[in-house]
């Protein structure tokens, strides 16, 4: 009697352990299939190129016969899926790294390019503040000029000149100059 109680405990245990065995397994798929999702939520250019994967079929039945009965049939069908996905998130990766690639070589194009038309527009605004420096020491000049010439007419009392005379001053101004 001692012995049939003893395998009857064996035959339980070896069933909880099955059980046990197989929400583990049912919890991993879980935990994987969450991680997946939320990696395609970080990245979602992939979420259309990622195939959906599936869940584990667990049987609606109570019993735990129908458990573990269906547990190899759900390992063949989730390997294969997996294997699918395994081999789409490769290719994935492949063209994820060589986008990443001519995107690394556009971003350093654009940054030489960034580069040659700064220094053209530096060195534009230097040609420019050159020609401003040439145009204000030129008008300074002027000022000068034209505050010596109405010195001199005051100095002659050409207070209210004419605008012939005005001509002549002026010429013999520059004439002197």
């Amino acid at each position: 009697m001692l012995e049939l109680i003893e395998e009857d405990d064996a035959d339980s245990f070896a069933k909880h352990a099955e059980m046990y065995d197989n929400k583990f397994h049912r919890a991993h798929r879980s935990l994987a299939e969450r991680y997946q999702l939320i990696m395609n939520k970080k990245n979602p250019s992939y979420c259309d190129i990622l195939p959906k994967t599936s869940t584990i079929t667990s049987s609606s039945s109570s019993s735990e016969d129908d458990d573990i009965k269906s547990y190899p049939d759900s390992i063949s069908t989730t390997s294969k899926s997996e294997a699918a996905t395994l081999a789409a998130s490769d290719s994935i990766n492949i063209d994820h790294g060589e986008v990443m690639v001519v995107r690394k070589e556009e971003m350093e194009s654009l940054v030489d390019e960034n580069k040659k038309l700064k220094e053209q527009l530096m060195q534009k605004d230097e040609e420019k503040r050159e020609v401003i420096r040439q145009v204000c020491f030129s008008l300074d000049f002027l000022r000068n000029e034209n505050e010596d010439l109405m010195a001199m007419m005051r100095k002659n009392g050409y207070d209210h000149i004419t605008h012939d005379n005005e001509l002549n001053v002026l010429e013999q101004k520059k004439i002197s100059c």
